[in-house]
């Protein structure tokens, strides 16, 4: 689902097939006129819970060692929701690619 839109990009929510809201994901998608790439940028809210203490100390010792936590997500799609979100991108970088 189509959430923002800008004169070189788009927003979209893609939701998980799994049913649960916390595994959606927010999809940045950008194009240049003058530029050959498309830019995918994926945002999800990772959740690790308050009972999982040393899992969050080892978190924040990763970021303030290495400076970066690295996290995995899945998103679960069923063909048609993929086609669609595939369907959005196609429809962004002809929508933006256009546009004067």
């Amino acid at each position: 689902m189509q959430t923002g839109e800008w004169p070189n990009s788009r927003l979209f929510r893609v939701g998980c097939d799994c049913g649960t809201a916390e595994h959606d994901i927010t999809a940045w998608v950008e194009v240049e006129r003058d530029d050959p790439f498309v830019a995918v940028t994926f945002y999800a809210d990772l959740w690790t819970p308050p009972s999982d203490f040393w899992q969050r100390v080892k978190i924040a010792w990763n970021v303030v060692v290495h400076g970066v936590h690295r996290r995995e997500h899945d998103l679960m799609l069923r063909e048609q929701a993929a086609r669609n979100f595939a369907a959005a991108i196609i429809r962004s970088l002809d929508e933006l690619k256009n546009t004067p």
